[in-house]
């Protein structure tokens, strides 16, 4: 699904903890937080940039995982792609 389509990030029925906290920081934020549809683990932030909240990865599409984790790396590694 294209993250155009993605509904954008919201809480669901049994999220953890952190993810109910990624979504709140990323909103607050600024990002353009998206959850594709049945995937209860993922949140894409730009159209090739996922994270997982419950082990803090953060991959792009094709990608390893980065060096970095946690939500607060994520918003750092956001804002300087804005610059």
């Amino acid at each position: 699904m294209r993250f155009e389509d993605m509904p954008m990030a919201a809480a669901r029925e049994n999220d953890s903890p952190s993810m109910i906290r990624a979504i709140e920081r990323l909103l607050m934020a600024g990002a353009e937080a998206r959850r594709p549809i049945g995937n209860p683990h993922q949140i894409k932030v730009t159209p090739d940039l996922s994270f997982y909240p419950t082990t803090g990865r953060m991959l792009f599409d094709g990608g390893p995982a980065q060096p970095e984790r946690g939500v607060d790396a994520l918003i750092e590694l956001l804002a300087r792609q804005r610059e």
